[in-house]
Protein backbone atom coordinates (compact mmCIF):
# COMPACT_ATOMS: atom_id res chain seq x y z
CA UNK A 1 0.00 0.00 0.00
CA UNK A 2 2.36 2.60 0.93
CA UNK A 3 4.75 1.32 -2.84
CA UNK A 4 1.54 2.34 -4.69
CA UNK A 5 1.00 5.69 -2.23
CA UNK A 6 4.58 6.84 -3.33
CA UNK A 7 4.07 5.84 -7.02
CA UNK A 8 0.83 7.85 -7.00
CA UNK A 9 2.40 10.58 -5.19
CA UNK A 10 4.87 10.53 -7.62
CA UNK A 11 2.57 10.43 -10.57
CA UNK A 12 0.74 13.42 -9.54
CA UNK A 13 4.26 15.66 -8.54
CA UNK A 14 5.19 15.10 -12.28
CA UNK A 15 2.16 16.08 -13.63
CA UNK A 16 2.09 19.41 -11.43
CA UNK A 17 5.55 19.56 -12.57
CA UNK A 18 4.49 19.62 -16.67
CA UNK A 19 1.44 21.62 -15.60
CA UNK A 20 4.02 24.35 -13.99
CA UNK A 21 6.33 24.30 -16.95
CA UNK A 22 3.66 24.57 -19.22
CA UNK A 23 2.61 27.86 -17.56
CA UNK A 24 5.99 29.28 -17.50
CA UNK A 25 6.18 28.74 -20.82
CA UNK A 26 2.85 30.22 -21.37
CA UNK A 27 3.61 33.14 -19.40
CA UNK A 28 7.30 33.63 -20.89
CA UNK A 29 5.26 33.89 -24.47
CA UNK A 30 2.80 36.06 -23.26
CA UNK A 31 5.87 38.20 -22.03
CA UNK A 32 7.25 38.20 -25.36
CA UNK A 33 3.89 39.16 -27.12
CA UNK A 34 3.36 42.36 -25.09
CA UNK A 35 7.01 43.13 -25.92
CA UNK A 36 6.73 42.62 -29.70
CA UNK A 37 3.23 44.55 -29.97
CA UNK A 38 5.11 47.51 -27.31
CA UNK A 39 7.64 47.63 -30.02
CA UNK A 40 5.57 47.56 -33.48
CA UNK A 41 2.91 50.30 -31.45
CA UNK A 42 6.18 52.42 -31.05
CA UNK A 43 7.38 51.88 -34.86
CA UNK A 44 3.85 52.99 -35.71
CA UNK A 45 3.10 49.76 -37.67
CA UNK A 46 -0.18 49.61 -38.83
CA UNK A 47 -3.01 47.73 -36.77
CA UNK A 48 -3.58 45.01 -39.28
CA UNK A 49 -0.14 44.37 -39.69
CA UNK A 50 0.72 44.14 -35.97
CA UNK A 51 -2.38 41.52 -35.77
CA UNK A 52 -0.24 39.57 -39.00
CA UNK A 53 2.45 39.30 -36.63
CA UNK A 54 0.74 38.60 -34.12
CA UNK A 55 -1.49 35.58 -35.81
CA UNK A 56 1.89 34.05 -36.98
CA UNK A 57 3.57 34.02 -33.32
CA UNK A 58 0.79 32.07 -31.94
CA UNK A 59 1.42 30.08 -35.09
CA UNK A 60 4.84 29.46 -34.44
CA UNK A 61 3.82 28.70 -30.86
CA UNK A 62 1.06 26.52 -31.25
CA UNK A 63 3.94 24.40 -33.28
CA UNK A 64 6.23 25.03 -30.47
CA UNK A 65 3.65 23.17 -27.91
CA UNK A 66 2.48 20.34 -30.78
CA UNK A 67 6.30 19.44 -31.13
CA UNK A 68 8.37 20.70 -28.54
CA UNK A 69 11.21 21.34 -30.57
CA UNK A 70 11.72 23.08 -33.74
CA UNK A 71 13.35 21.18 -37.00
CA UNK A 72 16.43 24.02 -36.42
CA UNK A 73 16.81 22.98 -33.20
CA UNK A 74 16.80 19.54 -33.77
CA UNK A 75 18.56 19.69 -36.89
CA UNK A 76 21.82 21.51 -34.95
CA UNK A 77 22.23 19.20 -32.09
CA UNK A 78 23.17 16.61 -34.94
CA UNK A 79 26.29 15.48 -36.45
CA UNK A 80 27.15 16.87 -40.13
CA UNK A 81 26.15 13.20 -41.18
CA UNK A 82 22.62 12.48 -39.37
CA UNK A 83 21.96 16.29 -40.14
CA UNK A 84 22.18 15.72 -44.00
CA UNK A 85 20.44 12.22 -43.51
CA UNK A 86 17.35 13.97 -42.16
CA UNK A 87 17.55 16.77 -44.44
CA UNK A 88 17.38 13.98 -47.31
CA UNK A 89 14.53 12.28 -45.51
CA UNK A 90 12.70 15.64 -45.14
CA UNK A 91 12.93 17.55 -48.37
CA UNK A 92 13.56 14.04 -50.22
CA UNK A 93 10.00 12.65 -49.04
CA UNK A 94 8.41 15.30 -50.92
CA UNK A 95 10.69 15.82 -53.89
CA UNK A 96 10.04 12.13 -55.10
CA UNK A 97 5.89 12.25 -54.25
CA UNK A 98 6.22 15.47 -57.39
CA UNK A 99 5.49 13.74 -60.60
CA UNK A 100 7.33 16.91 -62.52
CA UNK A 101 10.74 15.63 -61.05
CA UNK A 102 9.96 11.71 -61.39
CA UNK A 103 12.11 12.15 -63.97
CA UNK A 104 15.01 12.58 -62.16
CA UNK A 105 17.64 10.29 -60.91
CA UNK A 106 17.17 9.74 -56.50
CA UNK A 107 20.74 10.84 -56.15
CA UNK A 108 19.98 14.59 -57.67
CA UNK A 109 16.88 14.61 -56.32
CA UNK A 110 18.80 14.10 -53.02
CA UNK A 111 21.50 16.71 -53.59
CA UNK A 112 18.17 19.08 -54.46
CA UNK A 113 16.85 18.37 -51.52
CA UNK A 114 19.58 20.11 -49.19
CA UNK A 115 19.45 23.65 -51.52
CA UNK A 116 15.46 24.14 -50.53
CA UNK A 117 14.57 26.68 -48.08
CA UNK A 118 11.02 27.26 -45.49
CA UNK A 119 9.26 29.77 -45.99
CA UNK A 120 5.76 30.33 -44.15
CA UNK A 121 2.74 32.16 -45.11
CA UNK A 122 -0.24 33.31 -42.87
CA UNK A 123 -3.53 33.45 -44.27
CA UNK A 124 -4.39 35.84 -46.73
CA UNK A 125 -1.04 35.97 -48.01
CA UNK A 126 0.24 36.27 -51.46
CA UNK A 127 2.52 32.91 -52.12
CA UNK A 128 2.71 34.41 -55.99
CA UNK A 129 1.08 37.24 -57.79
CA UNK A 130 -0.20 36.97 -61.19
CA UNK A 131 1.77 38.61 -63.73
CA UNK A 132 5.17 38.51 -61.98
CA UNK A 133 8.57 36.55 -62.77
CA UNK A 134 8.22 33.20 -61.53
CA UNK A 135 11.73 32.38 -60.91
CA UNK A 136 10.86 29.77 -58.19
CA UNK A 137 8.28 26.27 -57.58
CA UNK A 138 6.65 25.86 -54.32
CA UNK A 139 6.54 22.05 -52.41
CA UNK A 140 3.19 22.75 -50.41
CA UNK A 141 4.25 20.70 -46.95
CA UNK A 142 1.24 21.77 -44.78
CA UNK A 143 -1.73 24.07 -45.17
CA UNK A 144 -3.84 24.85 -48.02
CA UNK A 145 -3.82 27.64 -51.10
CA UNK A 146 -6.09 29.19 -53.51
CA UNK A 147 -5.27 30.19 -57.07
CA UNK A 148 -6.80 32.77 -58.75
CA UNK A 149 -7.00 34.50 -61.99
CA UNK A 150 -7.15 38.09 -60.74
CA UNK A 151 -7.49 39.32 -64.08
CA UNK A 152 -10.62 37.60 -63.99
CA UNK A 153 -11.41 36.93 -60.58
CA UNK A 154 -11.92 33.21 -61.07
CA UNK A 155 -11.36 30.59 -58.26
CA UNK A 156 -9.48 27.79 -60.68
CA UNK A 157 -8.71 25.60 -57.90
CA UNK A 158 -7.67 24.57 -54.38
CA UNK A 159 -3.94 23.29 -53.51
CA UNK A 160 -2.76 21.19 -50.61
CA UNK A 161 0.03 19.14 -48.70
CA UNK A 162 2.35 17.50 -51.01
CA UNK A 163 1.56 19.19 -54.13
CA UNK A 164 3.26 22.32 -55.49
CA UNK A 165 2.73 25.54 -57.70
CA UNK A 166 4.80 27.54 -59.79
CA UNK A 167 6.03 25.14 -62.18
CA UNK A 168 4.50 26.60 -65.47
CA UNK A 169 6.92 29.83 -64.64
CA UNK A 170 9.97 28.25 -63.15
CA UNK A 171 9.87 25.71 -66.20
CA UNK A 172 8.83 27.52 -69.14
CA UNK A 173 10.33 30.86 -68.01
CA UNK A 174 7.63 32.88 -68.29
CA UNK A 175 5.02 35.08 -65.83
CA UNK A 176 3.07 33.85 -63.59
CA UNK A 177 -0.81 32.96 -64.79
CA UNK A 178 -2.46 33.21 -61.88
CA UNK A 179 -1.74 34.26 -57.82
CA UNK A 180 -1.92 31.37 -55.22
CA UNK A 181 -3.16 32.81 -51.57
CA UNK A 182 -2.45 30.93 -48.17
CA UNK A 183 -5.98 30.30 -47.13
CA UNK A 184 -4.62 29.54 -43.75
CA UNK A 185 -0.80 28.92 -42.16
CA UNK A 186 0.90 26.95 -45.35
CA UNK A 187 4.35 25.45 -45.18
CA UNK A 188 6.17 25.78 -48.26
CA UNK A 189 9.45 24.46 -49.71
CA UNK A 190 11.12 26.86 -52.00
CA UNK A 191 13.34 25.61 -55.25
CA UNK A 192 15.21 28.50 -57.26
CA UNK A 193 15.84 28.18 -60.49
CA UNK A 194 19.20 29.53 -60.40
CA UNK A 195 19.47 26.21 -57.66
CA UNK A 196 18.05 23.80 -60.26
CA UNK A 197 19.87 24.56 -63.19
Amino acid sequence: MIFQSSIFAYIIGDIGRTVSNQSILATHFQERMNYVDTFLKEKDIPNSLRMQVKRYLEYNWELKKLYKIEETEMLAMLNDNLRGKIIVYFNGKILKSIDVLGVFPLEFLSNLSFILSKRVYAADDDCVLEGDSGQEIFFITSGNVAVIEKRTRTHIRDLMQETYFGEISFFGDIKRQATVKAREFVEVLVLKRDDFL
